[in-house]
């Protein structure tokens, strides 16, 4: 599980939430931008979801 690594790494690593609802929206956040931003190495330098798309256009050619 790489990715949950990555998350315990960059996001909770010495932070401490004053309640369960102040963690779930930074996990929320967090995930939105994992998914949606930060830029991959293995993905050729995309974002998850935009390389999803870009393999999908591929094949609905």
């Amino acid at each position: 599980m790489e990715d949950f690594g990555h998350l315990k790494s960059e996001m909770y690593h010495g932070v401490y939430f004053a309640s369960i609802a102040e963690l779930t929206k930074e996990n929320d956040e967090y995930i939105g931008w994992y998914n949606d931003v930060r830029c991959h190495k293995r993905l050729q330098g995309m974002a998850q979801n935009d390389y999803r798309l870009h393999t999908l256009a591929v094949f609905s050619v």
